[in-house]
């Protein structure tokens, strides 16, 4: 009764450094992150300390110095020093009562003026564990034996068998472990890493081989050593011998120039393990029928377009939504939240809602540069720009950090409204996918894209021995174990345990455990003596 057990590697999010351009008459600095958040829990007098990276343009001084300006709890390790530098900031919150606290970094030199960083303190009486998101919905499609993620707002994880919350904390960083547990016993929901410090990425994926159709309900609990109320994540899995149907985004908001005759629209993307023809219902609360789509049926995957109407709509917030339905489809009906907001003051729009970054495992070189051009109705409105990371550090790039969409004045040397991002991937990042959200802010609406950043891993696991044999005498009075380790051929790599498969097919009489998510680690093999018997 031979049998065999898959390990496999599970994509983590890997670190990134990202520089943010601030373009003044063809001189600049370059800072990335823009801004600083600290954490902290009253009482505590444990310091913390954030890098920002600090480099510069051709025509710009090497010198800079940074002062450091609205609170003693912040310094600088430097406060002057040469480019390109990674400065070392660091928050003492000794002393300070709950609450938030402003501060910031000014840096400059002689051939720029000077550029600002906001640093945050925000000092909580507790600190508390919480999640990205409350709960997950996962499909399986047995026929194609593709899974995907049906609650994955960025549509990164379609057909992937996984996706991907953030673990984070109110105050303090917190240390937390991730355990998950399934209502009929089976091991088909795996996360990882099973530990962790805030803001931490956490994956999860499904092992859905073997299961019959139907939903399968599972729980993923976050607890904190330092105690707290533990967190729950709900994972529901739908498996199917029908194909799934999933939508990117699953929620829209659109915005609209009160009196513009011109529709604003939004591709949807229709996604599917197989062709499943669709029906599309528009419906809106009140303002009459703004919304539409074209085309309203069809046959998915595929792309529709979304449309709304301002026209005749005074000022004001209106809701709708799209319902896919199909009889063809493991989830027969989809429903599509959709915001549409018409206001007096200019909105907003991107050129693209994505840019997509990618690097193999031990790249160094920054990437080409990428452009989101900005553009308004009526021309010429006025801008800022947040970048928002749901796991912290120094990743993402863009630059300035304001300006006017085209048709204004523009910003230095780059032409109305546009707004360069640049990658450049640290030596100690891993393999995996990570996100980070781009808010371009007017006073009539905000304008999101999202930068998709991938690294593929030019490493690969290796298992020592690779060939495992158990020779048993009756009776079987106790289990045998036998450990395998598991390395990576370079970078060290997350993996967990797959299906176990039997040649030829007989019951489960091999188990595999590991209590450890990344490499260098091991798999203890244990025969069941009461079914080998």
């Amino acid at each position: 009764m031979p049998g065999s057990s898959r390990i496999s590697a599970l994509g983590l999010i890997p670190t990134f450094l990202f520089a943010a351009q601030f373009a003044l008459q063809g001189q600049s600095l370059m800072v990335g992150p823009t801004a600083v958040e600290f954490k902290s829990q009253a009482g505590s007098i444990a310091t913390q300390q954030q890098s920002v990276y600090v480099l510069g343009n051709q025509t710009t001084s090497p010198v800079v110095s940074a002062g450091v300006s609205g609170g003693s709890w912040l310094t600088v390790a430097e406060p002057s020093f040469n480019l390109p530098k990674r400065i070392v900031l660091t928050a003492n919150p000794a002393g300070l009562a709950a609450g938030t606290y402003t501060a910031s970094v000014t840096l400059q030199n002689v051939s720029t003026p000077p550029l600002i960083l906001p640093v945050t303190l925000v000092i909580s009486t507790s600190s508390q564990l919480s999640t990205s998101r409350s709960s997950l919905q996962f499909a399986y499609h047995t026929a194609t034996g593709k899974g995907t993620s049906l609650s994955d707002p960025t549509g990164a994880f379609l057909n992937t068998s996984s996706d991907q919350i953030v673990v984070s904390s109110s105050g303090s960083p917190l240390a937390y472990t991730a355990s998950v547990s399934t209502a009929d016993g089976a091991n088909w929901l795996v996360a990882a890493p099973t530990t962790g410090n805030t803001p931490d990425p956490l994956v999860v994926r499904i092992s859905p081989a073997g299961l019959v159709p139907g939903t399968y309900n599972g729980t993923i609990t976050l607890q904190s050593p330092s105690g707290g109320t533990p967190v729950a994540v709900a994972v529901q899995l739908v498996v199917s011998a029908n194909p799934y149907l999933a939508a990117t985004p699953n929620s829209m908001n659109l915005a609209a120039y009160s009196g513009s005759a011109v529709p604003v629209t939004q591709a949807l993307t229709l996604n599917s393990s197989g062709a499943v023809p669709y029906v599309i219902f528009t419906s809106a609360v009140s303002g009459g029928a703004w919304l539409s789509v074209s085309p309203a049926n069809g046959n998915a995957p595929g792309t529709v377009t979304v449309s709304a109407n301002a026209a005749g709509l005074p000022p004001g917030t209106y809701n709708g939504a799209l319902q896919l339905t199909s009889s063809a489809a493991a989830n027969p009906t989809l429903v599509i939240p959709v915001t549409l907001t018409v206001t007096l003051n200019p909105i907003l729009s991107l050129s693209s809602s994505t840019l997509n970054f990618n690097f193999k495992l031990g790249d160094k070189d920054p990437s080409a540069p990428q452009t989101l051009n900005v553009t308004s109705v009526p021309a010429g409105a006025n801008y800022t720009i947040k970048a928002v990371s749901p796991t912290g550090g120094a990743w993402f790039a863009l630059g300035p950090v304001a300006g006017q969409s085209a048709g204004g004045a523009g910003s230095g040397t780059l032409p109305a409204g546009a707004i360069t991002v640049q990658a450049a991937p640290e030596a100690n990042m891993v393999p995996g996918t990570y996100f980070a959200n781009v808010e371009v802010s007017g006073i009539g609406n905000t304008a999101n894209a999202r930068l998709v950043l991938t690294i593929s891993s030019t490493s690969f696991l290796t298992l020592s021995p690779s060939d495992v044999t158990f020779n048993l005498q009756r009776p079987l009075t106790s289990q045998t174990m036998k450990q395998v380790d598991v390395k990576s051929s370079a970078a060290p790599l997350p993996f967990a345990v797959g299906e176990i498969a039997y040649t030829p097919p007989s019951a489960a009489w091999l188990r595999a455990l590991t209590t450890e998510t990344m490499t260098p680690g091991n798999v203890k093999l244990t025969v069941d003596p009461t079914v080998a018997a």
